[in-house]
């Protein structure tokens, strides 16, 4: 964050436009004399969701120094567009939802990768295919009745392997559809990844 100064005509600029106000001088930033006054930098106070902090020129603080002053506003004023008033009150809840709609689709899309990711562990492509031929050389088995009871076990495991998939598949959906049907952020929040 550079520094700001006032200028002898009272306008608030950076060391640039100090710089441009006095193009023939050599400026030394640390000894301005009557040229600019320093002001100190000061942290933004902190708002509510649907405010922001706004300068509103500088201040003297109790030491004497010349500081930035901030100020609380409102995000939203009612404000006409092609004849038609668009309230305060309209304009937050259209915030408030696109800001919560964002969160849905954020943890979604967290809930979408982790889904996917336990699915490509449990069974890639190649697994797949290694599965699939599997389950089909042990159904032959069976159907002819030459299946072990050791290929029988096999066999379950495979098909209890593919329900697990679709259930992963299931559970991520209940969970998005969980997500979705949540109307504030504090019970987004709420629900676990």
């Amino acid at each position: 964050m550079s520094n700001e100064y006032i200028l002898e005509n009272g306008e608030l600029t950076n060391e640039r436009g100090v710089r441009k106000a006095f193009p023939n001088t050599s400026i030394n930033f640390k000894q301005l004399g009557t040229m600019a006054t320093l002001v100190m930098p000061t942290p933004k106070p902190t708002c509510g969701e649907l405010e922001r902090v706004v300068r509103d020129g500088t201040t003297t603080d109790g030491l004497g120094n010349l500081v930035m002053n901030w100020k609380i506003v409102d995000m939203f004023n009612d404000r006409v567009e092609e004849d038609v008033t668009i309230t305060k009150a309209e304009q937050e809840t259209e915030y408030l939802a696109n800001k919560l709609q964002k969160a849905k689709d954020a943890k979604c899309d967290l809930v979408d990768k982790a889904t996917s990711a336990s699915i490509l562990e449990m069974a890639s492509e190649n697994k797949q295919r290694n599965y699939l031929a599997k389950y089909n050389e042990l159904l032959e088995k069976k159907l002819d009745g030459v299946i072990t009871e050791d290929e029988t076990q096999n066999m379950t495991e495979l098909k209890e392997l593919w329900t697990s998939i679709e259930t992963l598949v299931n559970n991520g959906n209940t969970k998005e559809a969980e997500i979705q049907a949540c109307e504030t952020v504090a019970e987004l929040e709420a629900i676990g990844e």
